[in-house]
């Protein structure tokens, strides 16, 4: 089958189709278009792990003697220490499942794991369609128009500040792209070709970002080096990996940051979903083939170190797989950053499976899955014609077993941004493409596209709290996200059956989390308030009941009562019921408790087997007691997750 040839309306452009790593991807440009190229799904054949190398955790307090102590033991050598998230690369011989094993066994050790690679989830091989209409602009309108994301009046709000960063961890961005370039990064502290790390930050003139991944390709180590320049890699032209595409990596990021933050409002390609926001460039992939976990966790080390506010990670492994318990290096490294008030985004991947994805399956990160576009045009096999069906490819829900499942929906269906040309595009005399790095305008598809979505509505909120001189955590960021969704239904003839709770909370909307910014309550100028203390999360082991620690105080005056009120706030789960055996000790036991009190107690939330897993919310409320006003809020987030084995 060839892709039929259709001049797109106003602009006089030809549709060619090329392929790229996270999804499929259309290219809009000036010459001959290409041929239909099928998709490989997944990972498939792909290496799972490098050979020889385990990502290390050690316990607290554990001394460098007693570090090199079990290395020599194990005829170990470290190739390199993360300092910020304390993760050691570890050269070993011999099977890396059963070195793992022997270091895990140990009383120093955390954990271990293998070095895992990740790929961009590839869009599996459907057929796709061959009546394309309408133009770059009218597709952007549709998906953050009202019938969908609902952004364009949050935009008559915020359209993002250019002192928030998001870091987009991927194949490397096009800097000198007409729509990105005043949008990205600039290491304020750094100054450019002066071979001199001026900020000590451990990377030498760094100023847009790194490169953790540095072409050419290599088969063994994936790429060759590092380098200041995160651009993407030109490519080759060759099908360096064995995958049937060449150079499917190289547009992959320029594609995932215009998402995020494309240039508004400029008379270029189209617009992202914050016109406003730096966007700092973290290179993980070369041209071809994946990226190894250590290359990744020293491009989340980069961003936590240097000042980034949100993170987005366009790849993952296999679906389903429980990131808390089988995926320790990546929950860790997310932990760090979640308490380095940094909200992390990830794909939850694109292989129609029930589950997200590791890194999107961690705790603290934002599971984003893809709904349709809603363009009849694109109604065809496996492609929805309605905005409120699922995407044919997208992972969906929560596997059984898992800690955390998809927790929003965002468009991932022909979706129009910024790209740059490879060699290989080159060599296929794609449009527009005279050399590698040439910009172009592309329309693609996979959850690749509707994590960055998601990413940079983070930013617009971030945004919106600064303008109004709010304090707001990562966690809130999140709460608001998922708490102002649209609900999307069940789709009855899909295959397989994703279940009612597919979209997680649902399909985001950018108006309603713009606005739920100003629900924050900002601290009382009289130091009226109520005060929450508790430990952030519990995880349960076995039969074990945990004990969380809450501490309720009234920081008001003595006739101001208090009213507490926790509810569950997870996607995936029912209403919480009166008897799941959640309590406050010495309180009413029906749930949700609601009290009044002129000074809180100390008390317990009893955790046990039988507490659903999800994440919850504890509201402490001064009410006046005439009026029945609000006068204070307080709200704290925290989660209830599988335990971490034997810790």
């Amino acid at each position: 089958m060839r892709l039929e040839n259709k001049t797109l309306p106003g602009l006089g452009l030809l549709m060619g189709l090329v392929i790229g790593l996270m999804a499929g991807w259309m290219t809009l440009g000036w010459a001959q278009p290409l041929a239909e190229r099928e998709l490989i799904g997944g990972a498939a054949g792909r290496p799972a792990h490098m050979p020889g190398e385990l990502l290390v955790k050690f316990r607290p307090h554990v001394s460098h003697e007693q570090l090199a102590t079990l290395n020599t033991t194990q005829n170990a050598i470290i190739l390199r220490h993360y300092q910020t998230l304390d993760i050691y690369r570890i050269e070993v011989q011999g099977d890396v499942l059963q070195m793992a094993g022997a270091y895990h066994s140990s009383p120093m050790v955390e954990w271990a794991q293998p070095n895992r690679i990740l790929y961009p989830s590839l869009e599996p091989n459907d057929p796709l369609y061959q009546n394309f209409e309408g133009t770059l602009t009218d597709l952007q309108k549709w998906y953050f128009g009202v019938e969908n994301l609902n952004a364009e009046e949050a935009w008559d709000i915020i359209t993002g500040r250019s002192d928030v960063v998001v870091a987009i961890i991927n194949t490397g961005i096009g800097l000198n792209h007409p729509d990105l370039a005043d949008n990205i990064w600039v290491n304020p502290a750094e100054i450019p070709g002066n071979d001199i790390d001026d900020d000590n930050n451990g990377f030498v003139d760094d100023i847009n970002g790194y490169d953790f991944c540095s072409g050419p390709f290599d088969l063994q180590q994936l790429c060759s080096g590092m380098d200041n320049d995160p651009s993407p890699e030109p490519g080759d032209g060759i099908d360096n990996d064995g995958n049937d595409f060449a150079d499917d990596n190289v547009s992959h990021g320029t594609l995932v940051a215009g998402a995020v933050g494309a240039i508004g409002n400029n008379d270029v390609f189209g617009a992202g979903a914050a016109h406003q926001v730096q966007l700092m460039a973290l290179k993980v992939f070369v041209d071809d083939g994946g990226a190894r976990t250590d290359t990744i966790l020293a491009a989340i080390d980069y961003a936590v170190e240097n000042g980034a506010d949100v993170i987005n990670m366009s790849l993952g492994g296999p679906p389903g797989e429980d990131c808390p318990t089988s995926d320790r290096a990546f929950e860790s490294a997310i932990n760090t950053a979640f308490e380095q008030n940094i909200v992390v985004v990830a794909a939850a991947g694109n292989d129609n499976a029930q589950g997200p994805s590791s890194p999107a399956s961690c705790t603290h990160a934002i599971a984003v899955a893809a709904s349709g576009t809603g363009i009849t045009a694109f109604s065809g096999p496996g492609f929805p014609g309605e905005i409120d069906e699922r995407a044919r490819f997208t992972n969906f829900g929560r596997r059984p077993g898992q800690s955390f499942g998809v927790d929003v929906a965002a468009p991932g269906v022909r979706l129009a941004g910024p790209s740059v040309c490879s060699q290989a595009d080159v060599n296929s005399l794609v449009d527009g493409c005279e050399a590698p790095g040439d910009p172009i305008a592309e329309v693609a598809s996979g959850t690749s596209f509707s994590s960055p979505l998601v990413a940079g509505l983070a930013a617009l909120v971030i945004s919106r709290a600064r303008d109004l001189d709010q304090e707001i955590s990562a966690e809130r960021v999140r709460m608001i996200i998922q708490d102002t969704t649209q609900d999307l239904p069940d789709d009855p003839d899909d295959t397989p059956d994703a279940g009612a709770d597919w979209d997680g909370q649902g399909r985001v909307d950018f108006l309603n989390a713009v606005r739920g910014v100003e629900g924050i309550d900002p601290p009382d100028e009289d130091g009226v308030g109520c005060n929450i203390e508790m430990s952030q999360d519990a995880y349960v082991n076995g039969d074990e009941v945990t004990a969380m620690e809450v501490r309720i105080t009234n920081t008001g005056p003595e006739l101001v009562p208090i009213q507490v009120k926790i509810w569950q706030a997870s996607p995936d789960m029912p209403a919480m019921p009166p008897e799941v055996p959640i309590d406050f000790s010495g309180l009413p036991s029906d749930l949700p408790p609601e009290y009044d009190q002129d000074f809180g107690p100390h008390t317990f939330f009893q955790v046990t087997e039988d507490t659903p897993r999800g994440r919850y919310e504890i509201n402490c409320r001064l009410i006046d007691r005439v009026t029945g006003e609000t006068l204070v809020t307080d709200i704290n987030p925290f989660r209830i997750g599988n335990s971490f084995g034997d810790n």
